[in-house]
């Protein structure tokens, strides 16, 4: 029988195949808020699974943080 993944694993499989994604796409892939996006991610990079970088695009407004 197949082991169900929780919520976390699902984030974390999906920035390992989806390399420098960004919050927003993993909201709108998994259809979840924001909220439950930023508390997900919170314990993948307490527990250094992931890193947060910034974008080295040159747009104006708030950089974007890329997910690795």
């Amino acid at each position: 029988m197949r082991k169900s993944r929780s919520f976390t694993e699902l984030v974390f499989w999906h920035i390992f195949d989806h390399p420098y994604c960004q919050r927003g796409d993993i909201g709108e892939h998994f259809e979840v808020s924001a909220a439950t996006v930023s508390r997900t991610l919170q314990t993948l990079l307490e527990k250094q699974l992931v890193v947060e970088t910034l974008s080295r695009q040159a747009a104006p407004g708030r950089q974007p943080r890329l997910l690795a």
